[in-house]
């Protein structure tokens, strides 16, 4: 049920909506979403943290309007933790939907992909200072990469076997040893490039959209390799060098991400005791 507060935003803006035809979508972290016919109404889940992520959402996009090739969202502010767009047409572009297309077709999305990360890390470092974007809530340096190991000694391994605690113990080395360099030059990144945020027309076969930029921010490139490792593999991951030499480079860090990723999940199922968290990204997991 959507509640009141949504209800009486959408009607005292969009009075010409029927609510009736409302789908309501509380999945999200950051936010609860409700689309109606061809508008999308995004609300804060708080006016702490959440309201923080969606003001520097609003910028960012502003930012990339003019020179981001797919269609991304164009948001008016409704209220001081509403806003709202223009749903954007495409089916969320899965590694099955990959799968479908031929070699010819997967060359030109690999080229489509890797310019859609290169315009969003390539924008000048200055104009995001100027425009007052902040880091990432995706951000981690090496004191919170050991505070996660450390507690995943403690909450995760009493649960798992022996074996498992081994693999997460090689995971974690190379940091603990220092051998796994985490300097990067901030970029602008997008933090979560699962499926369900990049638009596909299967018809075209091509990419036309990106959406839920909640997390982006000054960050860590590798975090964006990192994702769609963990999403589409190594195939697809690795085609994109041809056309983004730099993203190779990122590869030892986006690989200790994507191993991260699971054990993060993991560890917030057994702490809030909530099965969504452990199987948020089931099936995802490129095989």
């Amino acid at each position: 049920m959507i509640p009141a507060y949504y209800s009486e935003t959408i009607q005292t803006f969009s009075p010409e909506l029927d609510l009736s035809q409302a789908v309501f979508n509380q999945d999200g972290l950051v936010n609860d979403v409700v689309l109606i016919q061809d508008r999308v109404f995004r609300f804060a889940k708080n006016e702490t943290w959440a309201l923080e992520l969606l003001e520097q959402e609003l910028k960012i996009l502003k930012l990339l309007q003019p020179c981001f090739t797919l269609k991304i969202p164009e948001p008016v502010r409704l209220t001081k933790t509403c806003i709202s767009y223009a749903f954007l047409p495409g089916q969320a572009f899965s590694l099955s939907q990959y799968d479908k297309l031929s070699l010819r077709q997967r060359a030109d999305l690999s080229k489509q992909y890797a310019r859609a990360l290169l315009e969003l890390h390539g924008v000048p470092q200055e104009r995001l200072l100027a425009e007052g974007i902040k880091a990432s809530d995706a951000v981690r340096d090496r004191e919170t990469w050991l505070n996660l190991y450390a507690d995943l000694q403690q909450e995760l391994y009493p649960h798992i076997m022996q074996s498992q605690r081994a693999y997460i113990d090689d995971i974690f080395t190379p940091i603990v040893t220092r051998d796994l360099a985490l300097s990067y030059e901030p970029k602008l990144i997008h933090a979560d490039l699962a499926p369900y945020h990049v638009l596909f027309d299967p018809v075209a076969k091509s990419l036309t959209g990106l959406i839920d930029f909640g997390t982006a921010g000054l960050g860590d490139p590798a975090t964006d390799l990192a994702v769609i490792l963990v999403n589409y593999g190594k195939a697809f991951s690795y085609g994109l060098f041809n056309h983004y030499p730099e993203l190779q480079t990122y590869l030892p860090r986006a690989r200790f991400w994507a191993k991260t990723l699971e054990l993060q999940w993991a560890l917030q199922s057994l702490r809030k005791k909530e099965a969504f968290w452990f199987t948020a990204h089931l099936g995802l997991k490129p095989l």
